[in-house]
């Protein structure tokens, strides 16, 4: 897995809790990490013709990288792509 990207999409279902996670990769370094999600605080919130960016997707670099690892905080009610550049 060496000089490549890894892509992780996870789910957080829960309506008020958000998810700490440690992902962990073996046998490579984390260089980079960015994660992409979509989340309202409404969980009822949806795009419309008036309202077309009332939901849209939020990226944030993850800086919380160490070694193979790193912790994030998945908010709740919320889709996240996290994408890893290895080393």
């Amino acid at each position: 897995m060496k000089g490549r990207t890894l892509t992780l999409t996870a789910v957080n279902p829960a309506i008020a809790e958000p998810r700490e996670t440690e992902i962990a990769v073996r046998g490579a370094s984390i260089v980079n990490a960015r994660a992409t999600t979509i989340a309202a605080t409404d969980i009822h919130a949806h795009n419309t013709f008036d309202r077309p960016d009332a939901v849209r997707p939020r990226e944030d670099r993850v800086d919380s990288a160490r070694g193979g690892a790193l912790t994030y905080r998945f908010p709740p009610a919320s889709v996240t792509r996290v994408t890893l550049d290895l080393a």
